[in-house]
């Protein structure tokens, strides 16, 4: 699929991306998108005016499915956040619209958001642009290797989207192998990692999988933001459990991209 090759590097292939669809004025940009209904839910439906310039609709559809790809497996991991960062990056998204990029990237992890259904809208919206569908599949799946081997409710969801977008098996096999590479974290945890990983979440080292989520579950359980602010912790508890909740999910995320959980 598309007119360019893997020879051309993900700077080029990004940046000619943006010039197509942007036409280079991300000013243009913002101001086309901050004009839109941008309170609109996308609870339930999916968001698709048909006024929408390609630019629109792509920066929508990316930054909302990014959300909902690293809330898949059911959490949402400092390494996925750390890749959505990595797209306002490479997309060249301008800081007044970088706060619109989170809130689409919140609400897109409401499982009622329809990843499937917004590619194909995008698949539309964007004739004769199949780079950018290439490099939406592309974030889309570094998202997914950013802990490691996808969870299998996110390698679903990245079924959807290449069906969704048209991608050959190549284009995607190939894009995928792009977007692990760019993605993954680099080289495993060595040995110590791993038993300081097993003690934040209290347990013995080598503990199974299973005691490994159930541990995980209990500890967020106790330390999440919200569940701190319902026990009506102060400012200083509250910054202490957001301290250990990342721990906990930093653990586990070790743990889980060694195939320890």
């Amino acid at each position: 699929m598309g007119s360019w090759r893997g020879r051309l590097g993900w700077g080029k292939l990004v940046g000619g991306a943006a010039g197509l669809l942007l036409g280079g004025a991300l000013g243009a940009l913002a101001g086309l998108i901050l004009g839109h209904d941008l309170d609109r839910r996308l609870r339930g439906r999916v968001v698709r005016l048909r006024r929408d310039p390609p630019s629109v609709v792509f920066f929508r559809t990316v930054f909302a499915t990014l959300g909902r790809m690293a809330k898949a497996d059911g959490w949402v991991s400092e390494a996925e956040v750390a890749w959505a960062r990595e797209a306002l990056r490479r997309l060249g998204v301008p800081g007044p619209l970088r706060a619109e990029a989170r809130r689409l990237f919140a609400q897109g992890r409401d499982p009622a958001y329809e990843a499937a259904s917004a590619a194909r809208a995008l698949r539309e919206a964007c004739r004769g642009r199949e780079e950018a569908l290439s490099l939406h599949y592309f974030l889309q799946a570094g998202c997914a290797f950013a802990d490691g081997p996808p969870h299998p409710a996110q390698r679903r969801l990245l079924d959807q989207l290449a069906e969704a977008l048209g991608l050959s098996e190549a284009e995607r096999a190939r894009l995928e192998r792009e977007a692990a590479a760019s993605a993954r974290p680099r080289g495993r945890p060595g040995v110590a990692g791993l038993e300081e990983a097993y003690r934040t979440l209290g347990l013995e080292p080598g503990a199974g999988p299973e005691a490994v989520r159930r541990a995980y579950r209990r500890l967020m359980s106790r330390y999440h933001p919200d569940k701190a602010a319902a026990r009506g912790l102060d400012r200083i508890g509250a910054r202490r459990a957001l301290e250990q909740a990342q721990a906990v999910q930093a653990a586990y995320a070790r743990l889980r991209r060694a195939g320890r959980a």
